[in-house]
């Protein structure tokens, strides 16, 4: 709906976004090639965060719009968003901000949706946030304890309120449990995306992070190889 504002026929018809951003977001902008778009795809070095530097040289004069995660699907990683508006705002490009990781998990210069925000208003952003940092960081050092490979930022600066833990038979083990009502959800090169918010406990942490260890010690991942194999 807001790409549908714009004309892509000018001179100033260039998308610019990150590899980083969500897949279908990636195929929506490329799709409006055919409108007369070009789409530049920055490329970054690791799947965790963003080449900032890039990003803010590819915003040109011709740049028309620049689709932005405040916080990124795959690794929960943070981006400076403030310097990216700034820049596009400085050559005349438009960036449309998605902040659907991000709201209710770290602070918003948000103007009043209500009544959406009247619980998280109630129990205070600030406190979320302090909570949500501490979640985070029992699951990473969890995960690193029991040898497995996590695809979020250590710094808590960086990180949003999702930890992504990269565990051997990562997509099996999801499966298992969201089949145990432990609500996660897989991506590539990202893993088990583990999500505390303030209803939740750190022995809630602890305990997903265990229940994940003994479905790879009893092999109750297996299962859903197998479906996928004969699906």
């Amino acid at each position: 709906m807001i790409s549908s504002c714009f004309d892509f026929r000018g001179l100033r018809n260039k998308v610019v976004m990150v590899e980083l951003e969500f897949p279908s977001i990636q195929y929506f902008y490329h799709e409006q090639r055919r409108l007369g778009a070009r789409v530049e795809l920055v490329p970054t070095l690791d799947d965790i965060r963003i080449d900032l530097d890039k990003l803010l040289a590819a915003i040109d004069e011709t740049t028309l719009l620049v689709p932005i995660s405040q916080v990124l699907f795959r690794s929960s990683c943070i981006v400076d968003a403030r310097a990216i508006i700034e820049r596009a705002h400085r050559v005349g490009a438009y960036v449309i901000l998605d902040v659907f990781q991000a709201a209710g998990s770290i602070p918003l210069d948000v103007y009043a949706c209500q009544p959406g925000l009247e619980i998280l208003n109630k129990v205070g952003i600030s406190a979320i946030r302090d909570k949500s940092v501490r979640m985070t960081a029992r699951l990473i050092e969890g995960a690193r304890s029991r040898g497995w490979r996590v695809n979020s930022p250590e710094n808590p600066a960086e990180r949003a309120g999702t930890v992504s833990v990269e565990c051997p038979h990562a997509q099996e083990v999801c499966r298992e449990l969201l089949a145990r009502d432990i609500i996660v959800d897989y991506r590539p090169k990202a893993g088990v995306r583990v999500s505390p918010h303030f209803y939740n406990s750190e022995d809630e942490c602890n305990f997903t992070l265990a229940q994940m260890q003994e479905i790879l010690n009893t092999g109750a991942w297996e299962k859903h190889a197998a479906a996928a194999t004969h699906a």
